[in-house]
């Protein structure tokens, strides 16, 4: 199963008008430049220096991302900021920060969090991470929140046609399809998935 990168208007963010200095000092982190230059020939020693900076900056994102997600639990963040969070999160997944991006996400999930959009993220990653039944049951949880939640539906209805589950997948992505925009790479991929489970019903049925 290929995951799809959330697009950036994936979700309704609340309008950035403040950053919060924890979430502020993680991206100061994560843009500094991780890269060596091709042109650079590394030594045993420089190479080891570069891998324990990488590693130290590593461990710095998670602790200020778990610092900032110990003031969520206690209810010291407002909505704005667990907005910008989020947004945080989403940005380390697409930059292949799967770790760091799954440790905000489930931080988010385990305070109890209402918001669909966290929920969904986690199940992503789980996909990432080839973990199908976890990801489902955030789909699932996700869909509770919100039932027009596209890019949930078409995850779960993809995960119960992999399960053989063809009526329950035809809901999901044909709901998918009705409530998603036609440019939506959610969209298109619901009738990728729809024309597939069609086809194996007719097959079934044979």
């Amino acid at each position: 199963m290929t995951v799809i990168y959330f697009p950036k208007n994936a979700r309704p963010l609340v309008p950035r008008t403040t950053q919060t200095v924890e979430i502020g000092a993680i991206e100061e982190v994560v843009t500094e430049v991780e890269a060596v230059s091709p042109d650079v020939k590394l030594t045993p020693s420089s190479l080891r220096r570069v891998t324990a900076e990488r590693k130290r900056r590593r461990t710095k994102e998670l602790a200020l991302a778990e610092n900032t997600l110990a003031g969520v639990a206690a209810g010291r963040k407002t909505p704005q900021e667990v907005a910008d969070l989020s947004l945080f999160g989403h940005q380390l997944f697409e930059m292949g920060k799967v770790t760091e991006a799954k440790v905000i996400f489930e931080g988010l999930v385990g305070t109890g969090s209402k918001d669909a959009f966290a929920h969904t993220m986690l199940g992503t990653i789980y996909l990432a991470l080839k973990d199908q039944a976890r990801a489902l049951a955030l789909f699932q949880l996700a869909l509770e929140i919100d039932p027009d939640d596209v890019s949930a539906l078409v995850y779960r209805g993809e995960i119960l046609l992999n399960r053989g589950k063809v009526k329950g997948a035809v809901e999901d992505l044909t709901r998918a399809l009705k409530l998603g925009a036609a440019d939506d790479p959610f969209v298109e991929r619901a009738a990728r998935l729809l024309r597939m489970a069609k086809a194996l019903f007719k097959r079934a049925r044979r």
